[in-house]
């Protein structure tokens, strides 16, 4: 059983990760300077404790340090380098947050590596942003047979299906007998999209799922659990 990180692991581990990450992004030997660290790392603890009691015992899980550390490098950087007294943080912090930034951050590397984008440069973000709902929803459909057996998976897939042609079709009505036929329909030729989505998952490379032996596995069941619950919540409006 792993026993979850207490304060000082994790601010010993954003201490190492953003010296790591500092030494290797300059050519040149850097200054590194201990206490920028340690001021930022203990920081982060305090947003941290933001977190409402009921996800708090989420916070000592060491995917999450290592989210937050990711999250978080660039802004350090800039501290580390600035004049200012303090860091400048938000005032809270809550899951929902949390992952919806890891989840941005990782798919902006993997547009950086995988497509050689150069987001800084005027209209590439613009592109970049327009593809980023595509990779949410591959991982989402990824998602339902994580934590659901085939035909509880298979059933809101086929939802998820028909409520996406439903945004895109609003004027179109089915007969219910028709609305049910349909859509199983639908769902047949998504699903047989499915090697190719996986391939493309697999060759993103953005360190959510792992494709062993041609099945995805999410590093970690908490984005599985992630994504199901934001389809049940846009789902209900």
């Amino acid at each position: 059983m792993l026993i979850p990180f207490s304060d000082d692991n994790q601010i010993e581990f954003f201490c190492k990760f953003w010296e790591k990450k500092l030494r290797e992004s300059d050519e040149n030997p850097i200054e590194v300077k201990p206490e920028r660290l340690k001021d930022y790392a203990t920081a982060i603890i305090v947003l941290v404790k933001s977190i409402s009691k009921k996800e708090k015992e989420f916070t000592g899980i060491p995917l999450l340090t290592r989210m937050l550390a990711e999250i978080y490098e660039e802004r350090f950087r800039e501290f580390h380098d600035s004049n200012q007294i303090k860091p400048e943080l938000p005032t809270n912090l809550n899951l929902i947050d949390l992952y919806e930034y890891f989840l941005i951050k990782k798919y902006e590397i993997s547009q950086v590596e995988k497509n050689k984008f150069v987001l800084s440069v005027q209209g590439v973000k613009t592109i970049s942003d327009a593809l980023y709902p595509k990779f949410i929803e591959q991982h989402q459909n990824m998602s339902f047979s994580t934590l659901f057996n085939e035909e509880q998976a298979d059933m809101l897939l086929k939802e998820k299906f028909w409520q996406k042609y439903l945004q895109k079709h609003r004027k179109r009505i089915l007969l219910n007998e028709k609305r049910e036929e349909f859509k199983m329909d639908l769902y047949i030729e998504k699903k047989e999209k499915r090697e190719s989505v996986i391939k493309e998952i697999k060759e993103a490379n953005a360190g959510i799922i792992e494709v062993l032996e041609n099945k995805p596995h999410f590093i970690h069941r908490t984005f599985a659990e992630y994504f199901v619950a934001m389809f049940l919540t846009n789902s209900l409006h």
